[in-house]
């Protein structure tokens, strides 16, 4: 942050800090956070709010003059799942502080080889730009939490004899 001419912390009395932000904590006079996810991971920090500028897909530029986001200053991984090599979680969430909410709600991925950086097919395409070829998979918004309906499970060329209701959300 102190490299920045753009970065500002995020106050206590902001509207996106007491209204709109999960697991909020005010340490005055920042507003601050605490999250807990499924593998046992904490993650505890203060929101900030920086201008960030991304390369688009016909290779210019934009920019987003106020993107807050979360400055991680404690992360505590239980489960050892992420093996030491965090540089960022990258939250894709539907709150309204999440970045997909700041640029527009719409966005698309695929992922091939995560483990190649070479691998042209791996890409994360956010706002109008997100368009989707071939097969998709539609999300439905449950609170804050994104869920694929499933409708049956194959193995090869054989469907199982599993009744659909067992894949009702309830």
């Amino acid at each position: 942050p102190p490299e920045s001419a753009t970065y500002s912390t995020v106050p206590c009395d902001a509207h996106n800090c007491y209204h709109q932000v999960p697991g909020i904590l005010c340490r005055a006079p920042h507003c601050g956070f605490k999250l807990y996810y499924g593998d046992g991971t904490t993650v505890s920090g203060f929101l900030g709010s920086e201008k960030i500028t991304f390369e688009t897909s016909d290779e210019g530029i934009t920019s987003v003059p106020r993107l807050v986001f979360g400055c991680a200053t404690d992360v505590v991984n239980v489960m050892g799942v992420l093996g030491g090599q965090i540089s960022g979680l990258l939250g894709l969430g539907a709150e309204m502080t999440s970045l997909v909410s700041q640029l527009g709600f719409k966005f698309s991925y695929c992922i091939g080889s995560i483990w190649d950086p070479q691998y042209i097919h791996n890409q994360l395409i956010f706002g109008e730009g997100a368009k989707t070829e071939g097969s998709t998979t539609s999300l439905e918004i449950i609170g804050s939490f994104y869920h694929i309906r499933l409708d049956s499970i194959s193995v090869g060329e054989k469907m199982l004899d599993i009744s659909p209701q067992v894949f009702e959300l309830t």
